[in-house]
């Protein structure tokens, strides 16, 4: 029987492999995650300006930043299984998983596969990992633990189609010997929307409070206990601003442990246009609002 996973490039470009096709990196919208926003859903909510909106909006921001990282690192869950026989259940030996062929526990599958082995819409793999761990570079492991399941809902070639992710009760934990990183999250359960088309890769990650992001794992870095989003859009549902706001990371770092902003910036848009660019510096940020072309700061400090 040949067996092959269709993975994502842990800690890179999002790429797919299979019968011979690949697709490039890139970020975009993707599609429509479950709960009904998308990253083009227009904000709701409209600003005012105090101080204790600022220490609202902020710290509302940063708090839900971990979950945003952990909702991502869940694209490094392997996105799909080809070449099986129809409706074909086994187990997979997490070493064949490994790009230095060292690992250890399983991954049990299951399949609607049809019998040439070329996916079509509809066709799904349900995959649960049982202490599955492998190395995805020469300093980098995952170990994995849950169930997911891949449901492909176009299918053309293996540099065009699109599926959903959906995953239960995961954990994940990633070391990276080069960068002193060791970090776990879950468990957690949700879902995100893949296409691949034209080289370009979109994806949109549900979140726990029903927001979405178009944040790859690509753009997501790590050092020793320093996270940083390099780049996303985030759309939710804010309870702070009472509606729907944009938030878009720019290099914005924190330290896992803690919590707390490091550097970069957060630039929030409401229903008006009217924006708050929140600036990180050494433990606190500054919290800057632009409301009808009036310009107020305040600082906020963090824990």
């Amino acid at each position: 029987m040949n067996l092959k996973v269709i993975s994502t490039i842990f800690l890179g470009a999002l790429l797919v492999t299979g019968c011979g096709g690949g697709g490039g990196g890139g970020s975009g919208s993707g599609g429509n995650p479950p709960s009904g926003l998308s990253i083009s859903t227009s904000p709701t909510a409209t600003f005012t300006s105090s101080q204790a909106d600022a220490d609202t909006l902020a710290k509302e921001i940063q708090n839900g930043t971990p979950d945003l990282v952990a909702a991502v690192s869940m694209q490094n869950i392997p996105a799909g299984i080809s070449t099986l026989p129809a409706g074909v259940s086994g187990s997979y030996p997490c070493s064949n998983l490994s790009s230095t062929g060292i690992g250890s526990g399983s991954m049990t599958y299951d399949t609607n596969m049809p019998s040439s082995g070329t996916p079509t819409a509809g066709t799904y793999v349900n995959m649960t990992f049982s202490s599955c761990t492998f190395d995805v570079s020469s300093t980098t492991t995952f170990t994995l633990n849950g169930s997911s399941k891949v449901t492909y809902t176009r299918f053309n070639s293996y540099s065009d189609y699109a599926t959903s992710v959906s995953y239960s009760n995961f954990t994940m934990s990633i070391v990276d010997t080069s960068t002193s990183t060791n970090d776990s999250y879950g468990p957690i359960s949700g879902s995100y929307v893949l296409d691949v088309s034209g080289g370009t890769i979109t994806i949109a990650t549900q979140l726990p409070n029903g927001g979405v992001t178009n944040l790859l794992v690509a753009n997501v870095s790590y050092s020793g206990n320093n996270v940083t989003i390099n780049s996303a859009t985030y759309v939710y549902n804010s309870p702070g601003e009472g509606g729907i706001i944009k938030v878009e990371f720019n290099g914005w770092t924190y330290d896992s442990t803690t919590g707390i902003p490091i550097s970069g910036t957060i630039t929030v848009t409401d229903a008006n246009g009217d924006t708050v660019v929140i600036t990180a510096l050494a433990g606190n940020v500054t919290v800057t609002y632009n409301i009808n072309n009036t310009t107020t700061a305040y600082t906020v400090t963090f824990p």
